[in-house]
């Protein structure tokens, strides 16, 4: 912060954050993949972080544009979160959040963008 209160200007590239999972059985359905919900909860933690080390504070999920969900993540495989923020505004920003299956020969894009908005606690 300068002397006015004001957050120094932070580089986008502050704010990336990478996060793999191994998908275990509890976090899977009777068909082996894992639950949308679990994939959800590990995108909007990592976009969060990622959202809280460019603003340096307390965000809330606002809005996710969408996901598309392009392939299941089945059981043993590996799962990948990337986010970084992507815009900024006065009071709220955009972090790109994407998923990739890891099978260690491979990066698979499977799903997009979250929105985070920036609120003093």
């Amino acid at each position: 912060m300068d002397e006015g209160g004001a957050l120094a200007p932070v580089p986008v590239s502050a704010s990336r954050t990478v996060r793999s999972e191994l998908v275990f059985p509890n976090d899977a359905n009777p068909a082996g993949n894992i639950f949308g919900g679990r994939v959800l909860m590990l995108m909007d933690v990592v976009g969060a972080i990622a959202a809280r080390r460019h603003s340096r504070r307390q965000v809330v999920t606002a809005e996710i544009d969408s996901v598309d969900f392009l392939r299941p993540i089945r059981v043993g495989e590996c799962i990948e979160l990337v986010a970084e923020v992507s815009a900024v505004g006065r009071t709220c920003m955009e972090v790109e959040v994407r998923a990739y299956v890891e099978d260690l020969a491979v990066r698979q894009p499977c799903w997009d963008p979250a929105h985070f908005d920036a609120s003093q606690p």
